[in-house]
């Protein structure tokens, strides 16, 4: 169902749970997103309570997903992996063993 309060949120239901809201900043979804039929979407993306959120692309054309600049992209369950662009240098950090470049030719 969906419930909208006056001058407030309106909020949609699945099954008796929420599953879409928009607040005061934008909106809140709960689960999965889909976008179909679009060559980009690009989202400001917060997650896991985060103060601010940072513009997140896909590129369909390019199978591409780009982040800005000072954006940390890390990998692992323990952020084993992560990489740092400020726009003008890029820094790679392993936590974990070592760190290996394979060159394909």
């Amino acid at each position: 169902y969906i419930k909208a309060t006056n001058n407030g949120a309106v909020e949609l239901y699945y099954d008796n749970s929420k599953k879409f809201e928009t607040t005061s900043t934008g909106v809140s979804v709960t689960g999965g997103l889909t976008a179909d039929g679009t060559s980009e979407f690009t989202a400001n993306v917060k997650f896991d309570g985060a103060t601010a959120g940072r513009d997140i692309t896909f590129l369909r054309s390019s199978n591409k997903l780009r982040f800005q600049d000072n954006t940390t992209f890390s990998l692992g369950d323990d952020d084993d992996f992560s990489t740092f662009h400020d726009g003008s240098k890029t820094r790679f950090i392993n936590n974990t063993g070592n760190l290996e470049e394979q060159v394909v030719t």
